[in-house]
């Protein structure tokens, strides 16, 4: 039975995933670059798992051209145990490809109900106008343990 400590947990991270999903275009304002994505996930702990994930740009500037931005990055796990994710990101968009990197909190649904911290990178790689590519890495710290992995999303850009 789920406790009232990790309801809380799971109602935190939760939250910015359903803004990243379900964002409406009121809260967009001048910001571009929401996307929600779906694809695998596979780690050196974890089995191959189905992803969904998202981007939320907090704020988005321009240095020569080039477009540099912080942004939300959710992300819910579907395996044995559903898993949440939420990083915060620098992003650089450099033409086609938008590299990014950032700290987040990763959630895990099993038995303990551990809240741990994470170093997040990726990169994007736009395929089409509105489609792209994401390749995401997390190194999770967990209590006496680190957790690696990988997701492969495709993506839709709006």
């Amino acid at each position: 039975m789920t406790s009232l400590p990790q309801l809380r947990s799971l109602s935190i991270l939760a939250a910015p995933l359903m803004l990243g999903i379900l964002a409406p275009a009121a809260m967009a304002g001048p910001l571009e670059g929401y996307s929600v994505g779906a694809g695998v996930r596979t780690g050196f702990n974890d089995g191959t798992s189905f992803a969904i994930d998202g981007k939320v740009p907090l704020t988005q500037f321009k240095i020569q051209g080039n477009g540099l931005g912080v942004s939300l990055r959710p992300a819910v796990i579907f395996g044995d145990e559903t898993e949440l994710r939420a990083a915060a990101t620098v992003d650089a968009s450099v033409s086609k490809l938008t590299p990014y990197g950032g700290v987040g909190l990763a959630y895990n649904t099993d038995s303990t109900g551990d809240v741990s911290p994470m170093l997040s990178a990726g990169l994007e790689f736009d395929v089409q106008r509105n489609a792209a590519i994401r390749l995401n890495g997390n190194y999770i710290f967990q209590d006496g343990d680190t957790d690696a992995e990988l997701l492969v999303m495709g993506v839709f850009n709006f």
